[in-house]
Formats: C-alpha cells, sequence, structure tokens
C-alpha cells in the first residue's frame, strides 16, 4: 500500500512537473524568427476557439496554454473583452504579449491622400491596399445618397468630390467604406469649416463655389505663391463675366489625362469644359487642401486676368490680353530653348 502511494505521489510530481515545463513551453513565442502576419479573427468565436485559430496559424505554439494564461490574465483584474477585428500579431512574440498588447489593438493601416486626388484616385489607393475594401465599394460609399448622417456643413450635389479631406489617416483594417467616406468629411468640416465658419457665411459664394474654385487652384497652381494669384484671376473673371477657360477643366472631362492638350481638347463636349461654358463647373474636379480652399476663400486682390504657365511650372500673370501674349510667347520660347 505504501508502495503504490509513493508510486501515486510520483506521477502526481511527474505530472505537475510535465505540465509546468510544458505551460512554460507553451507561453514561448512559437517562432523566434517568424515575421508578424494579418489574423482575422470573427465575431462570435469564445476564447477556446481563439486559441485554435492562433495555434492553426502558428503564432502560439499550445491552445491549451493560451486558453489558461488568458483566464489567469483576466483573473488578474486586466480587461478581457476579445472583439471580432484584424489584427497584426507575430509568432515572435510571447504568449502574454499576445494577449496583453497584439489582441488589444486592431490592425490599422496608413493611407494618405495627397492634395489634388480625386475621388477615383482615391478609390484606386484604397482598392491596393489591405483594407478589404475595392475601388468600386468606396466609389460607391463616396455618394451623398449613400450616407447614413449627414454632416454638419451642406452638401451639393450627388458627389462627395471636393469634400474628402486629403490627409494621413489611420485606418481599423474591416473599417466599412461608408465610415471612412464619414471620418473625411468630418476631417473637412474641422479643419476648414469650423476654421473659417464666418468668413465662408459672410463670402459672396456658397461653400460648394468656394471649393469647386479651391479645386481648380489645386489642380492648376505649383508653386505656393501661385495659388493665390490663380485664385484672384478666377475671381476676377468670375466678376467680370469671362469664361474661365482652365485646362484643369478639360482634363477633368476627358476619359484619359493628357500632357498637352491639343486645341481639338478643348471643344470636348462637357459641362465641365470651361472655354465653353460661362462660370465655374457643375463641382469640384478634386479634393484640395486647406492651402488651395483658404485661397478660394480670402484671395488677393489683383487685376489679373490671364496667367499662363512656364517652363519651371509657375505662372506668368497679365492685366491684359496683349500683355498675356506677350507673356505666352515667352514661356513658349523658353520651353523650345530648352
Amino acid at each position: 500500500m505504501k508502495r503504490l502511494l509513493v508510486v501515486l505521489v510520483a506521477l502526481v510530481l511527474v505530472a505537475a512537473i510535465g505540465g509546468g515545463l510544458y505551460y512554460q513551453w507553451g507561453l514561448q513565442a512559437a517562432d523566434p524568427t517568424g515575421k508578424q502576419r494579418l489574423i482575422y479573427l470573427p465575431e462570435g468565436q469564445g476564447v477556446w476557439a481563439i486559441a485554435s485559430e492562433l495555434q492553426d496559424e502558428e503564432i502560439v505554439c499550445s491552445a491549451a496554454v493560451f486558453y489558461v494564461a488568458y483566464h489567469l490574465y483576466i483573473r488578474s483584474g486586466k480587461p478581457g473583452n476579445l472583439t471580432a477585428s484584424y489584427f497584426d500579431l507575430s509568432p515572435a512574440d510571447p504568449v502574454h504579449r499576445i494577449i496583453s498588447e497584439g489582441l488589444r489593438k486592431p490592425a490599422r493601416r496608413r493611407l494618405t491622400f495627397p492634395e489634388g486626388f480625386s475621388v477615383k484616385q482615391m478609390a484606386a489607393r484604397i482598392g491596393a491596399g489591405e483594407l478589404r475594401i475595392t475601388e468600386q465599394v468606396f466609389l460607391n460609399a463616396a455618394r451623398r445618397s449613400r450616407l447614413t448622417e449627414q454632416p454638419a456643413f451642406e452638401l451639393a450635389g450627388e458627389s462627395l468630390e471636393g469634400y474628402l479631406f486629403p490627409d494621413t489617416y489611420q485606418i481599423a483594417i474591416g473599417t466599412s467604406a461608408e465610415e471612412i467616406v464619414a471620418e473625411m468629411l468630418g476631417n473637412f468640416g474641422r479643419r476648414f469649416c469650423e476654421k473659417h465658419q464666418q468668413q465662408i457665411a459672410a463670402s459672396s459664394h456658397s461653400l460648394h463655389e468656394i471649393v469647386t474654385m479651391a479645386s481648380l487652384i489645386e489642380r492648376e497652381a505649383k508653386t505656393e505663391q501661385d495659388r493665390g494669384l490663380i485664385a484672384s484671376v478666377i475671381h476676377n473673371r468670375l466678376a467680370k463675366g469671362m469664361k474661365l477657360q482652365i485646362d484643369a477643366t478639360v482634363q477633368h472631362a476627358l476619359p484619359q489625362h493628357k500632357e498637352r492638350l491639343l486645341y481639338s481638347d478643348l471643344k470636348v463636349a462637357s459641362p465641365y469644359n470651361t472655354y465653353l461654358h460661362d462660370g465655374l463647373p457643375p463641382g469640384p474636379i478634386c479634393n484640395p487642401g486647406t492651402a488651395c480652399l483658404e485661397a478660394a476663400l480670402n484671395p488677393p486682390r489683383t487685376e489679373y486676368i490671364y496667367y499662363v504657365a512656364r517652363d519651371d511650372g509657375s505662372h506668368a500673370f497679365s492685366k491684359t490680353y496683349a500683355e498675356h501674349l506677350r507673356a505666352r510667347a515667352t514661356a513658349r520660347a523658353t520651353e523650345k530653348g530648352n
């Protein structure tokens, strides 16, 4: 009997030691040289299902050890709710780090939209990323009729072109296209509308007209100093009832961008062609940044009504057509000389 008791005690000790060693082994990194991977944990899974998924993905050594470690972590007073999301997890991390850090931060991707990007260009960038959103899904979401909540500022037209603020965004993978659009609209409201609320209200132009002008400036101006001067030309031409005759609006109307416009392109049938139609185009042609929005809202007072691009990207501005012809001839001669 004593011998049996000794055997049982020995087996318990061996099991305890073995279990302890197994637990310590299971807490270690599954692969110290492994690379971080994107893992999706669906909604409604329990801790054991998550543990099994992580073991199958070779993120952890043992589902059982993860299961025990997770519940010990919760008992220590730490928050424990695991939400459905995508996570950046690495097999080079020990289990405690995966539980305390990796599963607490849904995977995000840094996405930058430069000033002057159109909605189509934004959609292409999103579609090429890891956000699980196609170009077409984003294009569909970027329409006023798809908004679940209207922004604090007034929108005109169906397209949200011009109002999706160009910036760098940290977007959680799995975020819907509608949520991204709402964030970009909110950014536009905070960065421009709220900041310049009184000026916008006092302007002789509507917000939509200001944003449309800003989009033209964004596409035309290549230097900082030209933004305000191009804004003044647009304002002066509108005040005089002159056609704007802005090349960027023709580019917008063409099916594909051209490095150099031909005279035949200036006849393209489109309401955006400001060589054919008076006033501003129906809406913005891109999403302008703060500098161009502020230039459109508060342009400097000048007598300029013409400008022509120089070879270096800057523009020469003129008050009369005769001056403009001379400036254009100079610009062309310089271009040929190079």
